[in-house]
């Protein structure tokens, strides 16, 4: 349902900027299949140490061609980071959670 100009109450987005932000998750979940990732960048705590220690924080990470300073991390995907995608498509975006929580090492030490 719309309510003046462009201005939508169900997503309270204007329609350019929800076209934006739904181009930009079509970015993340393209790249991360063409690029074989199996799952989508986010700013995130690093992998921990064998002594469970916290190896820094990583928020230089995303889609390089589209990214806004240089990337230095690709090997961390964070589940969290489908939350926006779940906002334009509930099925693409639990899909992708699901295969990032399903994966080896995510939710347990497998």
């Amino acid at each position: 349902m719309y309510f003046g100009r462009r201005h939508c109450i169900e997503c309270s987005f204007d329609h350019n900027c929800r076209r934006l932000y739904h181009n930009a998750e079509r970015a993340r979940t393209c790249s991360s299949v063409a690029e074989g990732y199996d799952g989508m960048f986010a700013s995130v705590n690093n992998v921990t140490d064998v002594n469970g220690q916290i190896n820094g924080y990583i928020s230089a990470t995303g889609i390089q061609q589209i990214a806004s300073q240089p990337i230095e991390e690709d090997d961390v995907v964070t589940p969290y980071s489908v939350f926006p995608t779940i906002l334009f498509d509930h099925g693409v975006g639990l899909a992708w959670w699901k295969n990032m929580c399903d994966g080896k090492k995510m939710q347990s030490k497998k």
